[in-house]
């Protein structure tokens, strides 16, 4: 058990990262890992990952321009076409910094809690989690409870359980319904006291309570390498 709680200590800032779909699809899960569902392309291209659409917006101001230029159009005309080029793909990308989606939210609040898993950080993963919270899916069945994992985060992640790097790699987040969400987290640890750097994959289950705050209900490993299947290891 000290390596997988270990392995849920992984930090990251709260950033956008790349697409989770196009290129992200291409990009499985661990083996046997089942992927979250991707988002739209519209959220995904517009909204999250602005870069692409911007880039081939630009280009087309550019091209255009150019190719207006030696066609011997007005200078008006050619840099007409410039300037819409670029002011579009600027306010994609003005528009993309402007708005933060629900999957994004979820994402964000999903390094947090990794990251005060990671650092020890009680009073940091306290406000992410909600009352009714279960650790599932390690050794037997057994069931880790919302006070028992706090404790465990402000103990053993200090003594027994010290991470000395951490990071985070795939991470996707699905919205179920208007208060439940999914996030989907690959994280890879070295334990202060074993030298060799460890992958797992984790699941997370939301819930947006009636004060608008999204918390953790359920977090359950899918893949812990070297171990087989999280269920066998020992608690």
């Amino acid at each position: 058990m000290a390596f997988t709680l270990a392995q849920a200590g992984s930090s990251a800032a709260g950033q956008r990262g790349g697409p989770s779909g196009g290129l992200g699809r291409l990009l499985s899960g661990g083996k046997g890992v089942p992927a979250l569902d991707p988002p739209s392309q519209f959220e995904e291209y517009l909204l999250v990952w602005p870069w692409p659409v911007a880039a081939i917006l630009i280009a087309v101001g550019l091209v255009g321009f150019f190719l207006l230029n030696r066609m011997g159009k007005p200078a008006r005309t050619s840099l007409g076409v410039l300037v819409l080029g670029v002011g579009l793909g600027l306010a994609v990308v003005l528009l993309a910094s402007l708005v933060t989606t629900t999957r994004e939210k979820i994402m964000i609040r999903t390094r947090a809690f990794i990251a005060a898993a990671a650092q020890a950080d009680r009073a940091g993963a306290d406000p992410l989690l909600a009352p009714d919270l279960e650790l599932r899916g390690l050794g037997s069945g057994r069931i880790i409870d919302r006070a028992r994992l706090l404790t465990i985060i402000d103990s053993d992640m200090k003594t027994r359980w010290v991470v000395k790097e951490h990071s985070i790699g795939t991470l996707r987040s699905v919205i179920d319904g208007p208060n439940t969400a999914r996030s989907q987290v690959e994280v890879s640890v070295t334990p202060r006291d074993f030298p060799m750097s460890m992958g797992s994959w984790w699941l997370l289950r939301w819930r947006m309570d009636p004060d608008g705050t999204w918390r953790i209900t359920s977090i359950e490993p899918q893949q812990i390498d070297g171990v087989g299947s999280p269920g066998n290891v020992a608690l």
